[in-house]
């Protein structure tokens, strides 16, 4: 079980969330077919949501829900469930206020850095121009540490408020071409409305 330990602090250092996510699944049916209890499910399920994969964190709550959850991996569903809602910030409330398991205090740091950079994604396409207290009223963190939470590369602009820079265009002429062909089908779709 140590070089299990070791491994998953060697891969949360790497920061690769899927090899580490097939790691817990590899060892969860190790435990499931030696009948020992499995352990990392609250692991595996932080490494969905780092992942933005709200399915796999789904099926893992699902197999968790059989061992009968507690603690950390009824925590991970809350946030899912916030998530999966999209509200940022009351993921952010229950990644806060629960009294987290030393091994993975790392992965909730970097999950806490993935909720901000999602709702600053959300904000940046609604908004040219916002008031740093409105931000971060949605955002979920209070206007003395807003600029302290978001990332750096996202701000332009004064004190009180601030332009959220564009999304990156992608480069990949056929991602643009479905990017547009989606959009396109979405105004069809709407069409009959205004028939």
């Amino acid at each position: 079980m140590t070089d299990f330990s070791v491994r998953i602090s060697e891969l949360v250092v790497a920061e690769d969330w899927e090899e580490l996510n097939r790691l817990c699944d590899e060892s969860e049916l190790e435990c499931a077919m030696m009948g020992v209890p499995f352990k990392h499910g609250a692991l595996q399920m932080l490494c969905c949501l780092i992942r933005v994969d709200l399915v796999n964190a789904r099926f893992a709550w699902q197999r968790a829900k059989i061992r009968g959850p507690v603690g950390d991996e009824a925590a991970t569903w809350d946030i899912a469930r916030a998530l999966w809602m999209n509200n940022q910030e009351q993921a952010r409330r229950f990644v806060e206020g629960h009294e987290w398991n030393p091994e993975l205090i790392p992965l909730v740091a970097r999950l806490k850095v993935r909720i901000c950079a999602r709702a600053c994604d959300i904000v940046r396409a609604v908004y040219q121009s916002i008031s740093q207290d409105r931000c971060a009223r949605l955002i979920g963190t209070s206007p003395e540490h807003f600029l302290e939470e978001i990332p750096c590369d996202q701000v332009e602009g004064s004190d009180k408020f601030f332009a959220p820079r564009p999304p990156v265009s992608d480069a990949d002429p056929a991602a643009v071409r479905g990017k547009l062909r989606h959009n396109h089908d979405r105004t069809m779709d709407q069409l009959p409305q205004y028939l």
